[in-house]
Formats: structure tokens, sequence, C-alpha cells
């Protein structure tokens, strides 16, 4: 039996890895300044880009004649580095998605983590190395 969506069939370009940031996800959107499908954390982030209202003001204008196939107005030097500074607010991530909050779990290596990392398990047990370290 095949799965359309990992088959690709449904998710078209979209590998589940974002050429942005690199994250891996199955939520993502096209981007209002390129036809770069990119992670819907990198989607909800474009609004802070200086030439965000013209993306989409030019979308919305190129619908609007037609025009379905809109290539973007493109990620200029100004956006690009506007993005790139709110990509570096992020908070730091285990190789598997889930937060480090800025402390190394039992399972992780300075920060990252194996692809079969088990989140909540690492959790329990940094939770239970705190409070043991609490008593001492």
């Amino acid at each position: 039996m095949t799965n359309p969506i990992l088959d690709g069939e449904i998710l078209g370009s979209w590998n589940g890895t974002c050429p942005r940031c690199g994250a891996k996800d199955f939520c993502y959107s096209m981007s209002w300044f390129t036809t770069e499908d990119v992670c819907c954390t990198c989607k909800d982030e474009e609004r802070h880009a200086p030439n965000y209202d013209a993306a989409r003001a030019a979308e919305l204008a190129s619908v609007q004649r037609g025009d379905r196939h809109f290539a973007g107005i493109g990620l200029g030097a100004a956006d690009a580095a506007a993005l790139a500074a709110v990509r570096a607010q992020r908070p730091r991530l285990c190789r598997c998605g889930q937060p480090c909050a800025g402390r190394l779990l039992p399972t992780c290596g300075r920060a990252t983590c194996r692809a079969d990392h088990d989140y909540e398990v690492a959790a329990r047990a940094t939770v239970a190395h705190d409070k043991r370290q609490e008593g001492r």
C-alpha cells in the first residue's frame, strides 16, 4: 500500500526539510517572496521582513489579474538579513526539533541529539537530575 503524502503526490516539492532554516517539519507553505516552500515557522517570520507588505500586495494583484503562477518579488538582501536575525532569536533546538531549553539533555550531545531521541524521556530525566542536584 502506498502513502500519497510520503510518496510526494500531495507534498509536491516539499521533502520535509525547510530550505531556509533546515527544520524538519510536515507543516509548510509557499513563501510570500518566492515560490520556495518553507516551514510554517519561517512563513510566520516573514512578516518581520521590510518588504512583507509589498510582497503580499504584489501577489494579490497578480492573482486578481488572473496570474496564478506569480514568482514573487524575490527575497532581497534587506529581507534576507531581517529573516536571518529573527531566526537567530529562535530557541535552541535539538536535531530532533525539540527545544533544549538552554541545557544539555542527558541523551543529547552538545545540544543536538540522535534522530530517534525521545524528548519526553529525556525531559523527565533532566527534571529528576535537577531535583537530585537541589537536594545536595
